[in-house]
């Protein structure tokens, strides 16, 4: 078996790194670790025009069409500087999360600004008592009408502070299923706090907000598997 990287994935890792060592010195990190963002919303959207945040989805929705080889080539050059803006969280957790049950027209809506550096996402699926169990959770999905009501609390939420949408994770009758749910929704609560390393991360309440069936993706009691899938 072959190792090595091609020609391509080394000009990908070559490009990253420099943008890294050029354009965001780990002087820029120790900066933005006191900024209420904790990142540069202009500098994510250039990572978008460059094509860095679509390499591991399909090109129907605007991405590479890549594997999650590059997308670690990605990762790996630019933890090199520690570059803050939020591509483990917003393209590997939420955005892969999202890649994988989502329909056509979730991905439209939430991937494709997502990966043209438009909007970033979280994936809000750690509670207090699961640890490292996604299906230990005690958040709730209530149908109600033609939706549902969510209530619970995430904890240590990845760009949570400041990611236009959040998917969120909750036990419907028929299990652990996902939601997209937008952050400045009805009946969200966010509070910051910061991890050890500097960064932020957010404590999410959801108190009985109301979210559409179109907020639901992939089945019911899907989302344990997906999940199993991210975090491996």
């Amino acid at each position: 078996m072959d190792f090595e990287l091609d020609q391509e994935q080394q000009m990908l890792a070559k490009t990253v790194s420099d943008f890294a060592r050029n354009e965001s010195p780990i002087e820029r990190f120790r900066k933005l670790r006191d900024d209420d963002v904790g990142y540069d919303p202009a500098v994510w959207r250039k990572m978008g025009e460059l094509g860095w945040l679509g390499v591991p989805f399909p090109e129907a929705v605007g991405g590479f069409g890549g594997s999650f080889v590059e997308c670690a080539l990605v990762l790996e050059s630019l933890a090199t500087t520690l570059v803050p803006e939020p591509y483990l969280a917003s393209v590997v957790l939420g955005g892969m999360t999202l890649a994988r049950a989502g329909n056509a027209a979730q991905h439209e809506a939430y991937l494709t600004p997502m990966i043209a550096g438009e909007t970033t996402l979280a994936l809000a699926y750690s509670e207090a008592q699961s640890r490292y169990d996604v299906s230990a959770i005690e958040t709730t999905a209530t149908p109600d009408g033609g939706g549902y009501r969510l209530s619970g609390e995430k904890v240590w939420v990845l760009n949570g502070t400041y990611a236009q949408h959040l998917i969120v994770s909750a036990k419907t009758p028929a299990g652990v299923t996902l939601f997209v749910v937008p952050r400045d929704a009805e009946g969200v609560k966010v509070t910051v706090d910061k991890t050890v390393d500097g960064r932020k991360a957010a404590f999410i309440k959801l108190d009985d907000g109301a979210v559409a069936d179109a907020a639901r993706f992939g089945e019911e009691g899907s989302g344990a598997a997906v999940l199993d899938r991210t975090m491996d």
